[in-house]
């Protein structure tokens, strides 16, 4: 057949006696680095000539750095005092050439107190978008990045972070998305040019976890697979990585004309970037063109919603996707960047975690990649966090950091493919179409309200639930919460009396939501009112019924703005003060009641915080 644009080489995986060779290699190339690592490194430029590579490369195995410079990192008011460095350094594309790539490496002043070398965590960052400034180094330094919760937490243990841009961000290429090669190379390169910068700290022999979300959970799943034989001198102790894309063709049919369309042409875009030897506009028709040199100007948040979300991306290419996934070999490019039974095994524990809810990376073959992880004998541990897709990125930082600890206390290795439950009945298994809608289900409810001049404070019972709906394409917020009844004792005229209150919201809590696609700031704004009643009231055993209740609803407000790069864990916090009317129904102790309650200023917490994950 004759050679075409669609017909030439593809990088394929080599498995069986080869690895014994790509280990030996791997070795050469450890020793390679490391002699190349005694050069003086290089302080880079200042300002954006940072970014653009010297010409010609300079020769050196990968990992090589070229440059590298002190930088700043903007992680929130709670982050600890840390050092901070951009570096350049050298990697590998599919076919093994060599490649510039940037960073970041961010490592806390305080003196690690865990015992040991300081440990490693190499963050491969999630979906970023297809723009330069959209670079996880940038929007460290600017603050704006979204998936910065597993670095401020690790920071926080400190750990040191190291961190890829990913090929083509900002080098004067374009980026990758989705090249699973690319992408893990990347994210092994990037932990041996941070052990070059002098003072950093930072050991190739310290224990290192590789971890990440979305697209840079299959990075780190790549990287994990492809340590042994790629980057065999890297201590690695363990992988993390949630809402995996491990069978691209599954996502990329899964997304197609919805909420995720956007992230399908990333895709297209990201495997032509990758492999040259196909043109752009042998795939695209005019109208594609087009719609990617939009795409390419935008970050992540931007496309989430319209108008580039709902898509259909047959529209844009020559051929429909079918067709095009039916050519052998754009069909194996594809492929060749699945992650599955096919591939090597991650060689160390394995932490898997996905959304109940998941809207962009379907869940089924998540589920399905953990079953080969588990075929191929890896320690996995999965986890399935009643959320969507965004949620669960912030949601599971906790579990892996606590995951991660135990690992370095020794602990054993905990499993869950024993486990082999039908998935949930409520999982989404269909793409969502429309609105993107941020599903809160049976999420807990707590807080609680003072009475300022009594200075006694009701807390919300521990069993109090909210379920709520969060249309970040509309910008409207619902919800209804669940609260049972509060008992708690207060004091009449030095009397000590236990009491039963009743609070029930008049309404649904409604109202405004957003997500900042420059910022990645979430605001929530809502409010409800509540009637409270005290239904009874006594001393020890001898209780009185009530029907005393306040005269009008007691106002209440929620108003939430958090940078959800720092967010670690879901929960979110509001709080206010109210005013608490007159009451009526109390007999003759209305007057009484009515006189120590009613008021304005009376201050009041509320939280929302998502249910635990489920091991699956």
């Amino acid at each position: 057949m004759e050679e075409g644009p669609l017909t030439r080489h593809v990088r394929i995986q080599f498995r069986g006696p080869w690895v014994g060779l790509a280990v030996l290699v791997g070795l050469l190339v450890a020793m390679l680095g490391a002699t190349n690592a005694l050069a003086a490194p290089t302080i880079g430029p200042s300002g954006s000539a940072f970014y653009t590579p010297p010409s010609p490369l300079p020769s050196g195995a990968p990992g090589t750095l070229v440059w590298y410079r002190p930088t700043t990192v903007s992680l929130g008011p709670a982050a600890p005092a840390v050092d901070a460095w951009d570096v350049l350094y050298l990697s590998t594309d599919v076919d093994g050439n060599t490649f510039p790539v940037t960073g970041t490496v961010i490592v806390p002043t305080a003196a690690y107190s865990g015992g040991g070398t300081r440990p490693v965590i190499d963050y491969a960052y999630g979906t970023q978008g297809l723009a330069q400034r959209c670079a996880p180094s940038l929007q460290l330094a600017a603050g704006t990045e979204y998936d910065a919760s597993a670095t401020l937490a690790s920071l926080e243990k400190g750990y040191a972070v190291v961190a890829t841009d990913y090929r083509g961000y900002t080098t004067g290429s374009k980026p990758t998305y989705v090249s699973a090669a690319d992408e893990g190379d990347a994210v092994l390169d990037v932990d041996r040019a941070a052990a070059q910068i002098p003072g950093s700290g930072v050991s190739l022999s310290a224990k290192t976890f590789i971890w990440g979300y979305s697209q840079g959970g299959g990075a780190a799943t790549y990287a994990g697979e492809s340590q042994p034989s790629y980057a065999p001198e890297i201590n690695l102790t363990g992988v993390a990585a949630g809402g995996v894309p491990a069978d691209l063709i599954s996502v990329l049919n899964f997304s197609n004309n919805s909420v995720d369309s956007a992230f399908v042409m990333y895709s297209v875009l990201g495997l032509l970037n990758a492999n040259p030897f196909i043109a752009p506009g042998a795939v695209l028709n005019s109208q594609g063109l087009a719609y990617a040199a939009t795409l390419e100007n935008d970050c992540a948040l931007q496309d989430v919603g319209p108008p580039n979300s709902d898509q259909d991306i047959d529209s844009f290419l020559i051929n429909p996707i079918e067709t095009l996934l039916a050519n052998p070999t754009f069909s194996q490019l594809v492929a060749s960047n699945d992650i599955n039974a096919s591939t090597p095994p991650v060689p160390v524990p394995y932490f898997q975690y996905s959304g109940e809810y998941d809207e962009f990376v379907p869940l089924t073959q998540q589920v399905a990649l953990k079953q080969a992880e588990c075929s191929l004998g890896v320690t996995d541990d999965y986890h399935l966090y009643p959320s969507d897709h965004l949620i669960t990125d912030p949601a599971a930082v906790p579990d892996v950091l606590t995951w991660i600890g135990n690992l370095l206390a020794g602990q054993p290795a905990p499993s869950t493919c024993n486990l082999n439950e039908p998935l949930p009945a409520g999982a989404r298994t269909a793409p969502e179409f429309g609105d993107l809608t941020v599903p809160l289900n049976d999420w807990a409810l707590g807080g609680s309200m003072t009475l300022k001049k009594l200075g006694l404070s009701l807390a919300v019972p521990s069993t109090a639930s909210i379920t709520a709906s969060a249309d970040i394409t509309s910008g409207q917020f619902s919800g209804a919460a669940t609260i049972p009844p509060i008992t708690d004792t207060i004091k009449i005229l030095g009397i000590p009396l236990s009491t039963t209150v009743d609070l029930t919201l008049t309404g649904p809590l409604t109202g405004s939501v957003s997500l900042n696609p420059s910022t990645g700031v979430l605001s929530l704004s809502g409010s409800s009112s509540a009637n409270v009643t005290i239904k009874s009231a006594g001393i020890g055993p001898f209780t009185i019924p009530l029907g005393c209740r306040t005269k009008s609803a007691v106002p209440l407000s929620v108003n939430i703005s958090q940078p959800v790069g720092q967010l670690i864990g879901a929960k979110f916090s509001a709080s206010g003060t109210t005013t608490f009317p007159q009451l009526t129904g109390c007999g003759i102790l209305g007057p009484i009641l009515s006189l120590l309650v009613s008021g304005s200023g009376n201050p009041y917490t509320l939280t929302i915080s998502e249910p635990p994950a489920i091991p699956f």
